[in-house]
């Protein structure tokens, strides 16, 4: 297989697997991550420059800007409280597809 097929094939899996405005994977103790995996998973492949995966990101940063903490925060999912890595990984997104309705200044603030 090339790259280029697996990234088409990884592209469509993600895209097949995000029901609902949430992509449900990677489950510990707190239950599946539906912020911090759709996050890093999108974030990554917007930075990789994977073709296709621009409508997908922004799908996914939207329903991450819904789930904001109000401290400014995001985290594994709704039950977990705020972390630095899910926040990174939904300011790498943010900032590789302009905003998205993530207030980016409460989630930089939130790091420090």
């Amino acid at each position: 297989m090339t790259p280029e097929l697996a990234l088409a094939a990884g592209t469509g899996y993600l895209r097949a697997a995000w029901r609902g405005g949430r992509l449900h994977e990677f489950r510990l103790l707190p239950g599946t991550s539906d912020e911090w995996v759709p996050g890093y998973v999108a974030a990554t492949l917007v930075e990789a420059g994977v073709p296709g995966s621009d409508g997908l990101a922004a799908e996914v940063l939207a329903a991450l800007a819904a789930r904001q903490r109000p401290d400014g925060r995001f985290g594994f999912n709704a039950r977990s409280p705020g972390d630095a890595d899910s926040t990174l990984w939904a300011l790498r997104l943010a900032a590789a597809t302009a905003g998205g309705g993530v207030d980016v200044a409460a989630a930089t603030a939130a790091m420090a």
